[in-house]
């Protein structure tokens, strides 16, 4: 992936292109991570909403 679409203030959406060299992944055995992590990937946030809990 060396391009993100990014949200802009007027709620368009405008392509950032990723530049420089990616850091290289050091290979890890399962035992260094003793963690489950969990993502929710069908929560989507708008930055712009006005949804203030306040």
């Amino acid at each position: 992936m060396t391009s993100l679409q990014l949200p802009n203030a007027d709620r368009s959406i405008q392509p950032y292109r990723l530049t420089g060299t990616p850091i290289p992944l050091a290979k890890r055995g399962a035992s260094d991570f003793n963690r489950v992590a969990f993502a929710a990937g069908h929560v989507v946030a708008d930055p712009f909403a006005e949804n203030d809990p306040c």
